[in-house]
Protein backbone atom coordinates (compact mmCIF):
# COMPACT_ATOMS: atom_id res chain seq x y z
CA UNK A 1 0.00 0.00 0.00
CA UNK A 2 1.30 3.31 -0.51
CA UNK A 3 3.53 2.33 -3.15
CA UNK A 4 2.02 1.09 -6.36
CA UNK A 5 -1.52 1.62 -7.85
CA UNK A 6 -3.31 -1.01 -9.10
CA UNK A 7 -7.36 -0.69 -10.01
CA UNK A 8 -9.17 -3.23 -9.39
CA UNK A 9 -13.06 -3.97 -8.22
CA UNK A 10 -12.19 -6.08 -5.18
CA UNK A 11 -12.79 -2.54 -3.50
CA UNK A 12 -16.09 -1.78 -4.42
CA UNK A 13 -17.21 -5.45 -3.54
CA UNK A 14 -16.44 -4.98 -0.46
CA UNK A 15 -17.63 -1.60 0.12
CA UNK A 16 -21.14 -3.36 -1.18
CA UNK A 17 -20.77 -6.25 2.19
CA UNK A 18 -20.07 -3.17 4.18
CA UNK A 19 -23.13 -1.30 2.95
CA UNK A 20 -25.48 -4.28 3.17
CA UNK A 21 -23.92 -5.07 6.99
CA UNK A 22 -24.58 -1.48 8.04
CA UNK A 23 -27.66 -0.86 6.15
CA UNK A 24 -29.49 -4.27 7.56
CA UNK A 25 -30.56 -4.74 4.02
CA UNK A 26 -29.50 -5.93 0.67
CA UNK A 27 -27.16 -4.08 -1.57
CA UNK A 28 -30.38 -3.70 -4.20
CA UNK A 29 -32.76 -2.55 -1.29
CA UNK A 30 -30.28 0.10 -0.38
CA UNK A 31 -29.80 1.35 -3.82
CA UNK A 32 -33.27 1.56 -4.43
CA UNK A 33 -33.90 3.35 -1.20
CA UNK A 34 -31.16 6.06 -1.25
CA UNK A 35 -30.37 6.30 -4.49
CA UNK A 36 -33.08 5.30 -7.30
CA UNK A 37 -36.42 5.74 -5.49
CA UNK A 38 -35.58 9.40 -3.64
CA UNK A 39 -34.64 10.61 -7.44
CA UNK A 40 -37.72 9.46 -9.21
CA UNK A 41 -35.22 7.01 -11.17
CA UNK A 42 -37.95 4.36 -11.16
CA UNK A 43 -36.80 2.93 -14.61
CA UNK A 44 -32.99 2.66 -13.24
CA UNK A 45 -31.78 0.35 -10.32
CA UNK A 46 -29.66 -2.62 -9.23
CA UNK A 47 -29.27 -5.30 -11.46
CA UNK A 48 -31.54 -8.20 -10.11
CA UNK A 49 -31.41 -11.49 -12.40
CA UNK A 50 -35.05 -12.39 -12.11
CA UNK A 51 -36.87 -9.17 -11.88
CA UNK A 52 -39.14 -8.60 -14.95
CA UNK A 53 -37.86 -4.93 -16.81
CA UNK A 54 -40.17 -3.53 -19.18
CA UNK A 55 -37.47 -2.11 -22.04
CA UNK A 56 -34.54 -3.20 -20.12
CA UNK A 57 -31.15 -2.94 -22.50
CA UNK A 58 -29.89 -5.88 -23.63
CA UNK A 59 -26.27 -6.42 -24.14
CA UNK A 60 -24.12 -7.38 -27.27
CA UNK A 61 -21.12 -8.53 -28.11
CA UNK A 62 -18.89 -8.60 -31.68
CA UNK A 63 -18.80 -11.99 -33.42
CA UNK A 64 -17.90 -13.71 -36.41
CA UNK A 65 -20.79 -12.52 -38.35
CA UNK A 66 -21.78 -9.44 -36.71
CA UNK A 67 -23.56 -8.66 -33.17
CA UNK A 68 -24.53 -11.56 -31.38
CA UNK A 69 -26.04 -11.46 -27.59
CA UNK A 70 -23.44 -10.86 -24.93
CA UNK A 71 -22.75 -14.09 -22.34
CA UNK A 72 -25.36 -13.41 -19.71
CA UNK A 73 -24.13 -12.53 -16.66
CA UNK A 74 -25.27 -12.34 -12.69
CA UNK A 75 -24.60 -8.89 -11.22
CA UNK A 76 -23.93 -10.86 -7.95
CA UNK A 77 -20.21 -10.68 -8.82
CA UNK A 78 -19.71 -7.40 -9.74
CA UNK A 79 -21.70 -6.24 -7.38
CA UNK A 80 -21.28 -2.60 -5.61
CA UNK A 81 -20.62 0.67 -6.55
CA UNK A 82 -22.59 3.83 -4.54
CA UNK A 83 -23.69 7.06 -4.18
CA UNK A 84 -21.53 9.20 -1.41
CA UNK A 85 -21.83 12.68 0.58
CA UNK A 86 -19.85 15.61 0.47
CA UNK A 87 -17.23 14.78 2.40
CA UNK A 88 -16.83 11.67 0.46
CA UNK A 89 -17.03 13.27 -2.95
CA UNK A 90 -14.23 15.70 -1.50
CA UNK A 91 -12.14 12.79 -0.64
CA UNK A 92 -13.14 11.16 -4.02
CA UNK A 93 -11.58 14.39 -5.76
CA UNK A 94 -8.31 14.03 -3.70
CA UNK A 95 -5.78 12.88 -6.15
CA UNK A 96 -4.16 10.01 -4.67
CA UNK A 97 -0.27 10.18 -4.41
CA UNK A 98 2.48 7.08 -4.04
CA UNK A 99 5.32 7.42 -0.69
CA UNK A 100 7.71 8.52 -3.78
CA UNK A 101 5.33 11.71 -4.02
CA UNK A 102 3.77 10.19 -7.46
CA UNK A 103 0.34 11.10 -8.59
CA UNK A 104 -1.96 8.12 -9.77
CA UNK A 105 -4.03 10.53 -11.76
CA UNK A 106 -6.75 8.64 -9.56
CA UNK A 107 -8.70 9.65 -6.61
CA UNK A 108 -11.18 7.32 -4.44
CA UNK A 109 -13.17 5.56 -7.56
CA UNK A 110 -12.68 8.15 -10.67
CA UNK A 111 -10.05 9.35 -12.91
CA UNK A 112 -8.79 12.75 -12.59
CA UNK A 113 -7.04 14.93 -15.06
CA UNK A 114 -6.80 17.00 -17.79
CA UNK A 115 -8.06 16.72 -21.20
CA UNK A 116 -6.97 19.70 -24.10
CA UNK A 117 -5.75 21.90 -21.04
CA UNK A 118 -9.60 21.39 -19.29
CA UNK A 119 -9.85 19.81 -15.69
CA UNK A 120 -11.94 16.59 -15.82
CA UNK A 121 -13.14 13.97 -13.64
CA UNK A 122 -14.29 10.47 -14.81
CA UNK A 123 -14.49 7.08 -14.98
CA UNK A 124 -15.14 4.01 -18.04
CA UNK A 125 -16.68 0.64 -17.33
CA UNK A 126 -17.28 -2.21 -18.86
CA UNK A 127 -19.01 -5.35 -18.63
CA UNK A 128 -20.75 -8.02 -21.29
CA UNK A 129 -22.63 -6.38 -23.85
CA UNK A 130 -21.67 -2.94 -22.25
CA UNK A 131 -19.37 -0.19 -22.68
CA UNK A 132 -19.41 3.21 -20.86
CA UNK A 133 -17.53 6.41 -20.57
CA UNK A 134 -18.35 9.01 -17.71
CA UNK A 135 -16.93 13.02 -17.58
CA UNK A 136 -17.18 15.82 -15.66
CA UNK A 137 -15.86 19.35 -16.80
CA UNK A 138 -16.20 21.04 -13.14
CA UNK A 139 -15.14 24.18 -14.49
CA UNK A 140 -17.33 24.35 -17.50
CA UNK A 141 -20.49 22.68 -15.38
CA UNK A 142 -20.19 19.73 -18.77
CA UNK A 143 -20.77 16.58 -18.55
CA UNK A 144 -20.12 14.17 -21.37
CA UNK A 145 -22.14 10.39 -20.62
CA UNK A 146 -21.62 8.05 -23.26
CA UNK A 147 -23.83 4.30 -23.08
CA UNK A 148 -23.14 2.10 -25.80
CA UNK A 149 -24.85 -1.67 -25.69
CA UNK A 150 -22.22 -3.50 -27.35
CA UNK A 151 -18.81 -4.58 -25.28
CA UNK A 152 -15.51 -2.90 -26.65
CA UNK A 153 -17.38 -0.15 -28.38
CA UNK A 154 -14.67 2.15 -26.91
CA UNK A 155 -16.95 5.10 -25.79
CA UNK A 156 -14.26 7.03 -24.80
CA UNK A 157 -13.32 8.27 -28.60
CA UNK A 158 -16.86 9.68 -28.83
CA UNK A 159 -16.66 11.69 -25.27
CA UNK A 160 -13.40 13.15 -27.04
CA UNK A 161 -14.87 14.39 -29.91
CA UNK A 162 -17.95 16.06 -27.67
CA UNK A 163 -15.81 17.29 -25.61
CA UNK A 164 -13.87 18.65 -28.10
CA UNK A 165 -16.93 20.66 -29.87
CA UNK A 166 -18.80 21.56 -26.70
CA UNK A 167 -18.45 24.81 -25.27
CA UNK A 168 -16.21 25.83 -22.41
CA UNK A 169 -17.01 28.32 -19.75
CA UNK A 170 -19.08 31.28 -20.89
CA UNK A 171 -16.83 34.33 -20.79
CA UNK A 172 -16.06 36.71 -18.17
CA UNK A 173 -19.56 39.00 -19.01
CA UNK A 174 -21.50 37.00 -21.55
CA UNK A 175 -24.06 35.44 -19.92
CA UNK A 176 -25.66 34.78 -23.00
CA UNK A 177 -23.76 32.15 -23.84
CA UNK A 178 -24.78 29.86 -20.48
Amino acid sequence: PGTEYRYNNSGYYLLGLVIERLSHRTYASYVRERLTSPYGLESTGYCEERALVPHRARGYTPGLIGLQNAAPISMTHPFSAGAVNESSLALMLEEARLESGNSVGYGLGVSLGEFEGRRMIGHGGAINGFSTHLVHFPDDGLTIAVLANTDGARPSRPTRQIARVAPGPPEPGNQALA
